[in-house]
This record gives C-alpha cells, structure tokens and sequence, in this order.
C-alpha cells in the first residue's frame, strides 16, 4: 500500500480504475492531468489483479484545493463512462487502506439469482414472482407488501425444497475473493439479504462471512404456510443492522462500505462512508458514490487498491 505521509492541513486522496480491456496509457495520462491539480506529487500504480485491468492513483490535496473536487470527480466519471471502466473515487481513511466493515446485499449481488425466483420455480409461481419482485425493485412499490405477496405465492411447499435451492446458488464471480482480500486486509464482511436464512446461514458460513441476516420462513409440519416470521429485513432493518455491526465492532461510519443492487439498499449505501451500486436498477444507480457495472464483485477490492494474490 502506498504511504501517504499527510501533513497537517492535507486530505488523503484514492481514485481508481477497472476494466476487461487493457487501461491505456493515454488514459492514465488524461486521470494524472485531471487529478494534478489537487496533488502535483500524484502517483498511481497497476493494481496486481487476474480477469482484468486495475489501476490506482494516490495523493494529498491541499485544503485550498479541494474547492476543485466536486468538478474534478464528475469529469472522471464521464471519462471513465466513455471508456467503459468502472471507477470510485475515496478520501481520508477509506483511502489510505480502506474500509473496516463491508455490508452487502445478497440476491443479484453476492450471489447471481434471485432466491425466491428459484423457489418460486418449484411453486409454478415465477412469473408472478418476478413481476412483483422487479416492482419492488424499481422501488414501486414497499419492500414489505411485497415480501408478503411473494412468499403466500409459496405456501404449501415443503420445506425440503429449500435444500435443493441452496445447492443450485451460484456465487457472483470475485465474491469469495473479495471476501477473503476483505479479511486479509484487516476487515469484516456482512451479508443482509431481503431474502430467507435458511438459504443465506449455509451459504455464509461457506464463504466464512463474518455477519449475516436475512427474513425467514414461517414453516410447520414441515411445510412453508406462505407467510415470514419475525421482522422484516427491509431498508430500515438494513440500515440499523449496519449500525449495530459497525458499533458493535467499535468501527466508526467513516470506514463502512456497503454494495447493493435495488431499492432497498438505498438507505445503507446513503449511510456508509461510501456506497457501490452493483449492476443496479436506477434508483440505486444514480444515488450510489460508485457504480460497478462489470460483473465481478471482487473489483471493489481493486478499487481500494488491495492487491490480490499470486
């Protein structure tokens, strides 16, 4: 990692690059000219990464600088559109070596499907399923009512079923990798998932994630009835399970990232020191600090400029 060695009166400074396709150098000449002017001392480096290109610029600006950042980040984003790169820009703690705590969302993000759509398969009910999952997704309609309506389209299954489900779960590709650069670079990792325990408690005691929560099945004589017991994992729930982690931990927010996906991430992501938009629907998107559009989870490692085993 690099040492920033920051003088009184300075603001530590990260900006990353990730992409498929190489980085080229014009493109890292256009980043240096944007971000010499917060730090003419600027320097950056190749991100040790395999499956693709990571580069990551390091500096201090001056406060007298920092008046330029808002304007400075925004042409970075639009540099980095324009060539089809991922990018996140971080200051103070969060660049210097990152985050102490990730929390992420679990369907469409640590994990490729959408759990009860798999469940739903074995109900004859995904089309409905999906329908009111995309809505809720969206943001159209409350999270809760539409759990609710979900899981009564999954009554009278049996429990069994959901064995079945956890074993056809496929990770998203660098999950496990970002869990485990998380872990060796002194941090925790959180799942919270608007989905069920019974799927998410073996799939992350697998991953060796730290922390996880999600709602679950109301199931007797072994029979799902079509309803969730205890409280519902919904924003709210998210957000305050983030808090407790974090506090519990005796980490201050300014050290938490969080990732998701949909609508109901949208409240933890605006509380953490930074937010990832993984993949997301636009109401997420255009609220996040970083979008990652490729899909690998483990770029957020990249970001952070971690680098990745041999």
């Amino acid at each position: 990692m690099e040492d920033f060695d920051v003088r009184e009166g300075e603001t530590p400074f990260r900006f990353s690059l990730a992409s498929y396709s190489p980085i080229s150098d014009g493109m890292i000449d256009e980043v240096c000219a944007h971000l010499g002017a917060l730090d003419p001392r600027l320097t950056y480096r190749h991100v040790s990464i395999p499956d693709y290109d990571a580069v990551t610029f390091s500096g201090r600006a001056h406060a007298n600088a920092l008046s330029d950042l808002a304007a400075i980040k925004a042409e970075l984003v639009q540099l980095s559109n324009a060539n089809d790169t991922d990018c996140a820009f971080f200051t103070d703690a969060l660049a210097i070596a990152g985050p102490r705590l990730i929390v992420s969302d679990v369907d469409s993000t640590f994990i490729e499907q959408e759990v009860i759509e798999l469940i739903a398969a074995h109900a004859g009910t995904v089309a409905e399923v999906e329908r009111i999952t995309s809505a809720a997704m969206r943001g159209e309609i409350d999270f809760a009512q539409s759990l609710a309506q979900r899981v009564a389209t999954l009554a009278g299954l049996s429990h069994n079923t959901l064995t079945g489900v956890v074993e056809r779960i496929t990770l998203t590709p660098g999950a496990l990798r970002l869990v485990d650069l998380a872990h060796k670079n002194g941090a925790k990792f959180a799942l919270v998932s608007g989905g069920f325990l019974e799927i998410l408690q073996p799939l992350a005691q697998a991953c060796d994630v730290d922390f996880y929560a999600a709602n679950r099945f109301e199931i007797h004589d072994g029979v799902l009835t079509g309803r969730t017991e205890g409280a519902v994992i919904d924003a709210d729930a998210k957000l305050k399970l983030t808090q407790q982690w974090h506090n519990d931990l005796g980490i201050s927010a300014d050290l938490v990232v969080c990732v998701g996906d949909g609508a109901n991430d949208l409240k933890m992501l605006n509380y953490a020191a930074h937010g990832f938009a993984y993949r997301a629907k636009p109401i997420l998107a255009s609220a996040a600090d970083s979008t990652i559009n490729h899909p690998r989870l483990d770029i957020i490692a990249a970001m952070f400029g971690w680098e990745f085993p041999a």
